[in-house]
């Protein structure tokens, strides 16, 4: 026996059975013979619906589908807007920080923020109707979170450090043994990162699985780099129907191209990352950055020709004397980085937040662009005539707010 939706038309024989009303609906139980014909049996069950009803329904199946949905996987104007925002409202003075979450985002409700932790870092998780956000601060006045910016020697994308707590943890950032990473933003997010996790099984519990990771500046890379970490997590620490996707305004580079290309190849096929970047602003640009022949692909011109056996010996000795006046002063260029920006500012970050170790440094320092780049062009640069020399004037949390809203109302 099998029971049909009886909506529509059928045989002219049948016709007088069925309820001809808008919106009607009538159960029929049918049944089948050898040649599979069939026949009405008494109805089990009818009713009508009516429009008042029929919108009600409706309704509820769309709020129900909202609900439910799944971010955009592209840049999307709302998004970057109001994330923006929720990269600097939350950390700038109590007072007006509230003010103008309630003016201008009514609809996020701050969770929890945690101040001055790690390297005087600070994070927030807020909430909106059907989506999480996990937001960073950016680089505070603070001697440790500038260190945290210098400590830029390049270190494993998977590793084992021991935190100044005393714990001993694995990491892990990308698979690929030649992806490296920023040292100081790398500790912070190895130090913050138990305490986000909880907060997000929170948001989980609510039935929040779509989370926005972001952040401005130093908080950009930190939102980059806590996004590789969650891809790379075990699946059993967090349900497996989360989604992330995450806007970095005025980003440093947080690693190296080998981190990138995996980064990218995670997230930037559903165009789930992006970096929205001011192109007059110089703290994209950094950290410094120096590659060598060795921070390259395997089989390429210069390793070929250092090995090249060719030519007579006066020639090959010649052409490597031309290789090495190149390569060496760029390596140890690579050392004294590593030197000044990896064993001295270390110890002088365990001055301040106590005793850590990290993996050896990397004989590199080729910082690369992570996500989908998004320039904010402008034709000149934010007008400053009028104000003293300001260095971060390109900078400021407040112009990448004006940027973002002229870039979309252009494009």
């Amino acid at each position: 026996m099998v029971l049909f939706f009886n909506a529509f038309k059928g045989r002219k024989n049948e016709s007088r059975n069925r309820k001809a009303v808008w919106f009607g609906y009538t159960y029929h139980r049918y049944s089948f013979d050898k040649q599979l014909n069939y026949k009405i049996q008494k109805p089990i069950r009818a009713g009508i619906i009516n429009m008042k009803t029929f919108i009600q329904i409706l309704m509820l199946v769309v709020l129900s589908t909202q609900l439910t949905a799944q971010f955009s996987h592209g840049l999307d104007k709302d998004e970057a807007s109001d994330l923006m925002r929720l990269a600097s409202y939350p950390f700038i003075m109590e007072k007006d920080g509230d003010s103008l979450m309630k003016v201008e985002l009514p609809n996020y409700e701050i969770l929890k923020t945690v101040d001055s932790i790690a390297l005087d870092n600070s994070w927030s998780v807020i909430k909106t109707t059907n989506k999480g956000v996990v937001a960073f601060r950016g680089t505070t006045p603070k001697q440790i979170s500038w260190l945290a910016n210098f400590y830029s020697a390049m270190i494993p994308a998977k590793g084992k450090m021991t935190l100044p707590s005393g714990d001993v943890t694995d990491y892990k950032f990308a698979t690929d043994v030649r992806a490296g990473i920023q040292t100081g933003w790398s500790l912070a997010i190895m130090i913050m990162y138990p305490e986000i996790i909880n907060e997000i099984k929170k948001l989980n519990n609510e039935g929040i699985f779509n989370i926005y990771i972001t952040g401005h500046s130093q908080g950009g890379a930190l939102a980059l780099l806590f996004r590789a970490f969650l891809e790379h997590l075990p699946e059993s620490v967090l349900s497996k129907k989360n989604e992330y996707k995450t806007y970095a305004f005025a980003a440093p580079k947080p690693g190296n191209r080998f981190f990138a290309y995996e980064y990218n190849k995670i997230c930037n096929n559903n165009q789930s990352s992006y970096t929205l970047i001011n192109p007059y602003d110089w703290v994209p640009l950094t950290p410094f950055t120096v590659q060598s022949p060795d921070n390259t692909v395997d089989l390429n011109p210069f390793v070929e020709f250092e090995k090249s056996k060719e030519g007579s010996l006066i020639k090959r000795i010649a052409l490597h004397q031309i290789y090495n006046s190149m390569k060496n002063p760029i390596v140890r260029s690579q050392k004294s980085l590593n030197k000044t920006l990896g064993k001295r500012v270390s110890k002088m970050i365990a001055k301040e937040i106590g005793e850590f170790t990290v993996p050896g440094y990397m004989l590199d320092a080729a910082y690369f662009p992570v996500g989908i780049s998004i320039m904010l062009e402008k034709y000149q640069p934010i007008d400053n005539s009028g104000g003293k020399k300001d260095i971060f004037w390109q900078h400021h949390p407040h112009h990448y707010i004006e940027l973002i809203d002229d870039y979309f109302t252009e494009n």
